[in-house]
């Protein structure tokens, strides 16, 4: 399988361990994370932020961006563009679990559904469960789509899957784990669901480390009273290793996502300045200033007797003192 993005030492992670731990410690869930879920059926619920002209096609997510796009942008950005870069982020966050016709896909976070619609045409598994917080999502999603046989939309919470154990081959989210108030648990719910030595992949933004999570949090940004929690990149790393997974990748992709949505929502707003959120300028100026970051990460599920030492070294080990990450390029 092609790796892309910079692999960091056992030994690195060994040396660091302690340090990585006291780091964590300084890693606190403010009390709005408590809430949050209310605030996420409420952003995506009747009057959906799908609606909004900072996203196109249906897609809510900011996009992966090509270096061609990028610089031609002062020319401006076509819809189509806009719709593709969504389009193109799916195909990316998905590309390292090799998506077969004999794979069980579970999607967790559908927004509108039309990426779910867009892997099951690009790859037409053996099916996908696709799983969305909001109520009026998945109604909006079986409305549009009933006729994909091999697709159902359902109410689910990444935190409490209500599927059996060992259920799918593949699990995928693009652009939602950000939202999730405690990662941990939503980590051990994905592996629950997953067959042995079964893959994940998902995309998100987060904050750079935990230092810059307690910046977010004292400055108010975001993770007191919007929709995103933004945990730090390093106790995502943690989360999914306590849940039995091994990191196989990790990409620090922000350059091809932050300045492309930035352009256009600068264009958007050139034309109508009423018509964005000024949410999201907020995100790409806490990117600016390094406090957040978009990542993809890809793991695979232990097997039932697994520590097999051959996997265990070529995991992808975070070097916590840096939290440094590769930069992503562009997929083919």
């Amino acid at each position: 399988m092609n790796r892309t993005g910079e692999q960091f030492s056992q030994s690195s992670q060994q040396a660091n361990v302690e340090q990585h731990g006291q780091q964590l410690q300084q890693f606190v869930l403010p009390p709005s994370f408590n809430d949050v879920k209310m605030r996420i059926q409420t952003a995506y619920g009747e009057n959906t932020i799908a609606k909004l002209p900072n996203f196109q096609g249906d897609f809510i997510n900011f996009g992966y961006w090509t270096d061609k796009q990028l610089e031609v942008k002062d020319k401006g950005i076509s819809v189509e563009e806009r719709v593709e870069a969504s389009r193109r982020l799916y195909s990316y966050t998905v590309e390292p679990l090799e998506i077969t016709h004999n794979d069980l896909l579970l999607e967790i976070g559908f927004g509108q559904g039309v990426g779910t619609c867009h892997i099951n045409e690009t790859f037409s598994p053996k099916g996908i469960e696709a799983v969305d917080i909001t109520p009026e999502q998945v109604a909006r999603a079986n409305a549009r789509f009933s006729e994909l046989g091999s697709v159902t939309f359902s109410i689910g919470d990444a935190e409490s899957l209500t599927f059996s154990e060992r259920t799918f081959d593949k699990v995928y989210s693009v652009e939602v784990a950000q939202h999730f108030p405690n990662f941990q648990e939503a980590a051990f719910q994905m592996a629950r669901v997953l067959k042995p030595k079964g893959l994940l992949s998902f995309s998100a933004h987060l904050a750079t480390s935990v230092s810059a999570f307690n910046a977010l949090c004292k400055e108010g940004l975001f993770v007191n009273e919007g929709i995103d929690c933004l945990v730090p990149m390093t106790y995502v790393f943690e989360a999914l290793s306590n849940a039995g997974f091994v990191v196989k990748q990790s990409n620090d992709i922000s350059v091809q996502v932050f300045p492309g949505y930035d352009a256009w929502f600068e264009q958007k707003k050139a034309e109508d300045p009423t018509s964005v959120t000024e949410w999201t300028k907020k995100i790409y100026t806490a990117y600016q200033r390094g406090l957040i970051g978009y990542y993809r990460f890809f793991a695979q599920k232990k097997g039932d007797a697994d520590a097999d030492a051959k996997e265990q070294e070529a995991a992808i080990q975070l070097d916590p003192t840096t939290d440094k990450q590769a930069q992503s390029p562009n997929p083919s």
